[in-house]
C-alpha cells in the first residue's frame, strides 16, 4: 500500500497520505473509521474470551497429590 495511514477490516478499508489537521475533520474521520473497526474488534475479543473460557472448562483437572489419594489409587 502506498499510503502512510491504512486500515482494513473485513471487506472494508481506508487509506490516507496525511491525516487531517483540522480537529473537526479528524473527528469525522475517526468516527467514520470507528464504525467499521469497533464491531470487528469487539467480535475478536469476544471470540478470544470464549475460547479462553471453553479451554479452561475443558482443561484436565490436575490429579491429587499422592498423600491425598486413597490407598491403592494411582491417579
Amino acid at each position: 500500500m502506498d499510503k502512510k495511514h491504512f486500515y482494513r477490516v473485513g471487506s472494508h478499508s481506508g487509506a490516507w497520505d496525511d491525516l487531517p489537521t483540522d480537529p473537526d475533520e479528524l473527528d469525522s474521520l475517526t468516527n467514520s473509521a470507528r464504525k467499521h473497526i469497533e464491531p470487528w474488534l469487539s467480535a475478536v475479543f469476544q471470540a478470544e474470551h470464549l475460547n479462553l473460557l471453553l479451554g479452561r472448562l475443558s482443561y484436565r483437572r490436575p490429579s491429587r497429590p499422592r498423600w491425598l489419594r486413597p490407598a491403592g489409587v494411582s491417579g
